[in-house]
């Protein structure tokens, strides 16, 4: 097969590049909505306070957030840790499936929520 393609160099060349084409009007064409995101079920939150909090503060601050996110009918649990830089960390269980059916309970529209929540924090910048 390597011989007939060696054979056959502007033949493979052409196919090659037909098929880089196609790739690339199909690139622009199928929608990027066209994989959905996965609801894993987890998610996280980065906390990043000013620059001089100390760790105390920033495990206060994040208990705080905390109990707020737990406070969300989806959530199962909520747990955070308080990392080098005073920064923090929030890790969110999810309810299971089965237990939050439709759009507005997918992890998506939990996520939309807690940015909400974390929207009133003036302490500090955060990502989920």
């Amino acid at each position: 097969m390597v011989r007939w393609l060696l054979g056959h160099k502007w033949l493979t060349l052409g196919s090659v590049a037909i098929m880089l084409l196609l790739f690339g009007i199909l690139f622009k064409v199928v929608p990027t909505g066209f994989i959905p995101n996965e609801d894993m079920g987890t998610l996280f939150v980065d906390l990043t306070p000013p620059p001089g909090y100390t760790a105390s503060k920033t495990f206060d601050l994040m208990n705080r957030n905390c109990d707020k996110i737990s406070e969300l009918s989806e959530v199962q649990d909520v747990g955070g840790v308080v990392g080098v830089g005073a920064d923090a960390n929030i890790f969110i269980q999810l309810k299971p499936w089965k237990e939050r059916r439709g759009k507005s309970h997918s992890s998506s529209a939990i996520m939309e929520k807690i940015d909400a929540i974390l929207s009133h924090e003036t302490e500090a910048q955060s990502f989920v």
